[in-house]
């Protein structure tokens, strides 16, 4: 690739951004107008003041022409940035997989209390039928079930909805 020629890839150190060489006011713009000796020296304070450029990239490094750059203004600028990132990735991994432990823990917990408050509440369904309160028992396991089958089902919902 020549030297005139450019690339999609805002890594490659022959791209140049479209946006930077129309869209805004370039620095050399700006020194051009301080060095005008017809335009005031308020004025001049102004436009420097209000002077302000704004990147955003693809990438979490600047494109090939600005990463050059930054590395000649503060050499080990990029190794850096590098090093930030990759640690920025690890926290954000493990904060990841921290949370998604939790929501497995708290989610057996769930099931684990479910299971011995059904395990009570059919036991007392038993043990009242058993001393012939059928009635009693009948309705305590009735609304067990119910219970049970109606936290499955909100459960299920809520998967789905969050889906």
């Amino acid at each position: 690739m020549t030297p005139d020629q450019t690339t999609n890839n805002p890594l490659d150190p022959n791209y140049k951004d479209p946006i930077t060489e129309e869209a805004v006011l370039l620095p050399d713009e700006i020194k051009t107008i301080v060095e005008d000796p017809d335009i005031p020296e308020e004025t001049k304070l102004k436009i420097i003041a209000s002077y302000s450029r704004t990147q955003i990239w693809a990438y979490h490094i600047p494109p090939g022409d600005e990463s050059k750059k930054l590395e000649e203004a503060s050499p080990g600028i990029i190794a850096k940035l590098h090093t930030l990132i990759d640690s920025q990735r690890k926290r954000n991994n493990k904060l990841k997989k921290l949370n998604s432990q939790r929501e497995h823990n708290l989610a057996a917990r769930g099931q684990i209390f479910a299971f011995l408050i059904a395990l009570v509440a059919f036991s007392s369904t038993v043990y009242l039928i058993s001393i012939g309160k059928t009635l009693e028992g009948s309705i305590l396991g009735g609304a067990t079930i119910l219970s049970l089958v109606g936290a499955f089902l909100a459960a299920t919902n809520k998967k789905i909805n969050k889906d």
